[in-house]
């Protein structure tokens, strides 16, 4: 049976991040590092990249704009995070879970957007609409407490008016993506609480392990991926339709 090449690259892509080959100590040192580094290698591709508003590969574009926003926002939340513990809900959590968690929910999950957005733009949805809710929660604390948070102010200037820009953009120009976009909505909502469930229920409560919870994150992270037979279809861009 032929394995698509989608599959093959998540297979890959997830067992460098997740099978234990010696690499997860200087990633889970260094992966803030890794996020500055990879913005440029974006930028390059935006730029460089062919594409005009209405064509579905298009979508490869925007992705890496936002994963750009979403690495930004990673290096300002999490740059004076210690190397054994990071802060979370005014408490520690291992900076392992909260490396599986960044690696997961923002560089799988960016990197498939970046790659496979043409033929699957419930991907692009997700990665957006994750950025949506943490920016929310971001401002949220802010209001509620009065003070700076670690990633508001990136929360605030990018990711925040770009997912709106997305959201509307998505809704004018393709209607039918509507539910779509509805289920990329509660599948980041879910996102956030899986995390910060499992935080608690791993540290404060000791209900299950670690392991149990980095599984949950990659699994649900890759999620919409797999997606693609349910929400995804081709789009036409609108010129060629009337």
């Amino acid at each position: 049976m032929r394995v698509p090449k989608s599959m093959t690259l998540l297979l890959l892509l997830t067992g460098i991040l997740c099978i234990p080959m010696g690499q997860h100590g200087f990633l889970v040192e260094h992966w803030v590092a890794a996020s500055v580094t990879a913005v440029p290698v974006l930028l390059a591709f935006v730029v460089v990249y062919p594409s005009t508003p209405l064509e579905p590969r298009f979508r490869r574009k925007t992705s890496a704009v936002f994963l750009v926003g979403l690495l930004a926002h990673q290096v300002e939340e999490h740059w004076r995070d210690s190397a054994n513990t990071a802060e979370f809900l005014h408490g520690s959590v291992l900076s392992s879970t909260v490396f599986v968690v960044n690696a997961s929910m923002v560089w799988l999950l960016g990197v498939f957007a970046v790659l496979l957005a043409p033929r699957n733009p419930m991907i692009s949805h997700a990665l957006v609409l994750l950025g949506l809710v943490n920016s929310l929660i971001h401002a949220i604390h802010a209001a509620v407490l009065w003070e700076y948070n670690p990633g508001l102010i990136t929360a605030l200037v990018l990711l925040l008016p770009g997912s709106l820009a997305y959201s509307a953009f998505v809704l004018r120009t393709q209607p039918w993506e509507r539910c779509a976009l509805i289920v990329a909505a509660l599948w980041a909502i879910s996102a956030h609480a899986i995390v910060v469930g499992g935080v608690l229920a791993t540290g404060m409560f000791e209900i299950f392990g670690e392991v149990t919870l980095w599984t949950l994150i990659v699994g649900w992270s890759l999620l919409p991926v797999i997606w693609r037979e349910w929400f995804s279809r081709e789009t036409t861009p609108l010129s060629a339709r009337r």
